[in-house]
């Protein structure tokens, strides 16, 4: 994974699209963090299906995940009671 993350970073592209199903989105979050995969031990993330996440590098190097699961363009209310 964090092979296919660097790939990432050094393209000169302005927007990519990962499709990921439920069970890697952790790995990748982490990834992206640059976590420890032990980080994963103590962490979750969150993904309902067709859910969208934004994440940027800053100008300084900092990994930003901006939005995650965003579901505002369904409609429906997926806010945690």
């Amino acid at each position: 994974m964090s092979k296919f993350r660097d790939e990432i970073l050094v393209t000169n592209d302005e927007l990519i699209i990962v499709v990921a199903h439920g069970f890697m989105l952790p790995i990748f979050f982490a990834t992206w963090l640059e976590w420890n995969a032990d980080m994963l031990l103590h962490s979750e993330f969150y993904g309902a299906a067709g859910g969208v996440s934004f994440m940027k590098e800053t100008d300084d190097g900092k990994r930003v995940i901006m939005r995650l699961n965003d579901m505002s363009y369904s409609g429906e209310d997926y806010s945690l009671v």
